[in-house]
């Protein structure tokens, strides 16, 4: 029979390798037993020669470059495989037959601890035989404090803790700076950056090796048939019987002559806190940012901080829809009418009239000025002839019917220039002259008559003038639609005293259709009240009283 002998030799490269491998075990435990002797407060030992100069030492001549080449040893050649090996023993088959050599016949389920320990003619549960395992507990040893006690010191927990920390050895002298692997590189002739330094290291890639069969690959090749999926389950073997339940570290802890419940176990895990540990240094400010703007023109952007204010504001949005009017929303609201009624049911009922304040002494009368001409006898030097009556008829032109709207709000005003006298009745105020007007005319002198139907503010101004002395009088002013009184719309107005002027004036809301007419009622039991007029005067010049003024205004 033949005998082959596995010899195993390492090739150049590995004893290199191992070489290297030796160098960094010398140098660290050199570094650790330099820790060591720096933490036990030793004096610091002088500056050794580095790994180079040892070897210069020993007669070697070359560059640091040099020393670290001569630490590589020569590739070795390639060895051959396990399944090579298999077959030079003798063996013969497949990689699938030498993969199958390997498994050795599955073992018998062996017996467990526990199963033993029963059949060594022990008795009891698994709980038993834990607790069988665990010795006496021995008696609780001295603390490390009770020990430094007992050597004689004196002090608290703390001063022992600080009696642990020895004083910091002496700083050693600083060893000499030793040329980087850059400066080995340039002083051994070559030229270049760091970065081209860095680039000769690595050395050019070797060539791809031929792939090799897959386990999958291997399986087939053995005489197997199947899918991967058929391939992978074969390599799970059968389930092995299940083991007895172990024991849980609760159990465990009460075993060892513990009593309590979990949460007692749990807490004894838990010791007692560290020591705060010192606080760090702190950190440096971290550089300042760029701002919006910056950041903005490093984007390309061209332009002063304003354009860039100005490129952060978006177009402007669309107008949102028009809102429903007040009359609308009234109507959302379950009303019904028109927008008449609308503006009517934001009127409250009238209050009562107050009592009339007591009247002011009446002022001394002012010297009378010169008599003028009046218009009428300017009127007659003009060659006119006729009584004042036909003089005054021949100021009134002939009115014109309502003119059509324009399509805005109808408006309109007026006055008189007569004085009207008091007949005891009811009287209508009359309007002799107009000022721009649409819509709106004054028909039969009194009548205030609408083109179109809407709601119309009605203002007016009437100079009142009592003439009699005695006691106060009374006016009262109305108004009526269409020849008929308008509810609460009546007012009084007290005169006082003699030859006194009261400006009667206010205004009111009223809702009509195409056509009608509003007249200005007014009535004194005093005939001695009248609504006054006079003409210009002058010295200095100051323009005509008319009787009455009136405005009328379409709102709606």
């Amino acid at each position: 029979m033949t005998t082959r002998r596995r010899t195993s030799r390492l090739s150049p490269g590995l004893r290199a390798s191992h070489a290297v491998a030796i160098l960094v075990l010398v140098l660290t435990a050199a570094f650790v037993t330099s820790a060591l002797n720096d933490t036990q407060g030793g004096d610091p030992g002088d500056v050794g020669p580095s790994a180079y100069e040892t070897w210069l030492d020993r007669g070697n001549l070359g560059t640091p470059e040099d020393f670290l080449a001569s630490l590589i040893g020569t590739p070795g050649s390639p060895g051959i495989s396990a399944y090579e090996l298999w077959l030079i023993q003798g063996n013969q088959g497949s990689t699938s037959d030498f993969l199958a050599s390997l498994i050795g016949p599955r073992g018998g389920p062996g017996t467990s601890a526990y199963e033993t320990w029963l059949a060594e003619g022990n008795n009891g549960n698994a709980t038993e035989f834990i607790a069988a395992l665990t010795g006496p507990a021995g008696s609780s040893g001295k603390s490390a404090y009770q020990l430094w006690i007992d050597q004689g010191n004196v002090g608290s927990e703390e001063a022992f803790l600080v009696s642990l920390i020895g004083s910091p050895g002496s700083r050693g002298p600083a060893g000499s700076s030793g040329n980087s692997a850059y400066d080995a590189w340039v002083a051994s002739g070559n030229a270049g950056t760091a970065s081209d330094f860095l680039a000769s290291l690595i050395g050019p890639a070797g060539d791809d090796g031929s792939a090799g069969a897959s386990a999958y690959d291997l399986w087939l090749s053995a005489g197997n048939s199947g899918s991967t999926a058929n391939f992978l389950t074969s390599l799970i073997g059968a389930s092995g019987s299940d083991g007895s339940d172990g024991v849980s570290a609760y159990e465990f802890w009460l075993a060892q002559g513990n009593v309590g419940g979990e949460a007692d176990f749990l807490a004894s895990l838990i010791g007692p806190p560290g020591s705060t540990g010192s606080a760090g240094p702190a950190g440096n400010d971290g550089a300042a940012g760029a701002s919006a703007y910056d950041i903005w023109v490093s984007n390309g952007n061209v332009g002063s901080p304003a354009d860039f204010l100005a490129s952060l504001v978006g177009s402007r949005g669309a107008n949102g829809a028009n809102g429903a009017s007040a009359y609308e929303l009234w109507l959302e609201s379950g009303n019904e009418g028109s927008a008449a009624d609308f503006l009517a049911s934001l009127v409250g009922p009238r209050g009562a009239q107050g009592e009339p304040g007591v009247p002011g002494p009446t002022g001394e009368p002012g010297s009378i000025g010169a008599t003028g001409a009046s218009a009428y006898q300017i009127w007659l030097a003009q060659g006119n002839s006729g009584t004042e009556a036909e003089f005054l008829h021949s100021l009134i032109g002939e009115q014109g019917p309502p003119g059509e709207s324009a399509g805005s709000m109808a408006f309109g005003s007026f006055y008189d220039t007569t004085e009207q006298t008091n007949d005891n009745v009811v009287n209508l105020m009359q309007f002799n002259q107009s000022d721009a007007h649409v819509g709106v005319a004054v028909q039969n002198g009194s009548e205030i008559t609408f083109g179109e139907a809407g709601v119309y503010n009605i203002q007016f101004s009437a100079q009142v003038v009592k003439t009699d002395a005695g006691k106060n009088d009374q006016i009262e002013i109305w108004l009526l639609l269409n020849g008929e009184n308008l509810p609460y719309t009546n007012t009084h107005l007290w005169t006082p005293g003699n030859n006194s002027l009261t400006v009667a004036a206010w205004n009111f809301f009223v809702t009509v259709d195409a056509g009608d007419f509003v007249e200005l009622a007014w009535y004194s039991a005093d005939a001695s009240i009248s609504l006054f007029a006079t003409d210009a005067a002058t010295s200095p010049a100051r323009p005509a009283i008319p009787s009455v003024i009136l405005t009328v205004n379409q709102v709606y």
